[in-house]
C-alpha cells in the first residue's frame, strides 16, 4: 500500500502526539537494550511517558510472558494503564525531534502495573516489512 504524501502529510513514520504537540519523526528503529532510556504513548495513559527498559533481573518473568502471550516480551520501568496496548515504544527524543522505534505496547503487569512492549525488529522481519524513515 503506497503511504499518502503531498501537502500537510508527511512520508515517513511519526510518533503522532496529539493536537497540542507537533509529532516526533521516526529515524530509525533500536535495539530494546536492557537500562536503554525509552517513551511510549498510549490511549489511556497518554504521551510521552518514559522511563527505562528493565535490568536483566527481570529476564525469567519476560520469557514467562513471552511463553503465556507467544511472543517476545521486554519490560520497562514505565507506569501504564488497560487500553494503552498499541502504541508505539519509543528512544527518547533526541534534540532535532527525532525518535528510534522500538516497540508495541503490548502489556501491563505486576504490582507496579508496568508497562511491557513487543520489539519492533522482529515484527518487521515476520512481516517481511520496513519501517519507513526519516533517516
Amino acid at each position: 500500500m503506497p503511504i499518502p504524501s503531498g501537502r500537510g502529510r508527511t512520508s515517513n513514520a511519526v510518533v503522532d502526539r496529539g493536537i497540542d504537540m507537533p509529532p516526533w519523526a521516526v529515524a530509525a528503529t533500536a535495539r530494546p537494550q536492557a537500562g536503554r532510556a525509552v517513551c511510549f504513548s498510549g490511549r489511556t495513559s497518554g504521551t510521552d511517558l518514559c522511563g527505562r527498559i528493565a535490568r536483566r533481573s527481570l529476564r525469567g518473568a519476560e520469557r514467562a510472558l513471552s511463553r503465556l502471550a507467544g511472543l517476545t516480551v521486554r519490560c520497562t520501568t514505565i507506569p501504564a494503564q488497560q487500553g494503552d496496548s498499541g502504541g508505539p515504544v519509543y528512544t527518547a527524543p533526541r534534540p532535532d525531534g527525532t525518535v528510534r522505534a522500538v516497540g508495541i505496547v503490548t502489556l501491563v503487569v505486576g504490582p507496579d502495573s508496568v508497562m511491557c512492549f513487543t520489539p519492533l525488529s522482529p515484527v518487521l522481519r515476520e512481516l517481511d516489512a520496513r519501517l519507513v524513515t526519516a533517516g
